[in-house]
């Protein structure tokens, strides 16, 4: 799905001129069983394989991602919140920005550069967060995530901690979505 994609972008690109390409990706992708994982680490592969001077940006979960989780149970009147399982979100526009800096040649060529957000927090007091800043209603509720993206995001596949960004944390980005 992605590497064909991928490929058929990337081979277009060299064919005009094209020089350089950035990927945006999800950390340890290559580590997965989940098959949406599987695809974008193919996708990471066709970049790397390419013809282009190539840069790939893993990143952790997007605040509006985890949010998106606690939105879903809210209309049956719950707080969904992934049991056993930690959280590193990162805001869009630190991705924005470092993803700029890849275009513009930042970094070694044909690299991955992994960055999660500054902090490392439980779902549960995430949702805890977000449940306060929004004046949502309902208990939060421990739901078991199943499955190989459960499996990897309780092995903490979805942490790299030491590449935590000095960024905009999840609580600061809740105050800033409200005003």
């Amino acid at each position: 799905m992605f590497a064909s994609g991928s490929q058929n972008l990337l081979h277009t690109a060299a064919r005009f001129g094209v020089n350089h390409a950035v990927l945006l990706s999800i950390v340890n992708v290559d580590r997965s069983a989940y098959s949406y994982y599987r695809a974008k680490a193919a996708q990471e592969r066709s970049y790397q394989d390419s013809p282009l001077e190539t840069r790939i940006v893993r990143t952790t979960q997007f605040h509006d991602f985890l949010t998106s989780i606690f939105q879903r149970g809210t209309r049956l009147g719950f707080v969904p919140a992934p049991a056993k399982i930690s959280f590193q979100p990162i805001a869009v526009s630190d991705v924005a920005n470092i993803l700029i800096d890849a275009a513009e040649g930042q970094g070694a060529a044909d690299s991955i550069r992994t960055v999660g957000g500054p902090k490392v927090e439980s779902s549960r007091d995430l949702a805890e967060q977000w449940k306060a800043a929004t004046g949502a209603r309902g208990a939060i509720v421990g739901t078991r995530i199943t499955g190989a993206l459960g499996s990897t995001w309780r092995a903490g596949e979805n942490l790299v901690p030491e590449q935590a960004i000095d960024g905009v944390d999840y609580a600061e980005w809740l105050t800033s979505i409200e005003a």
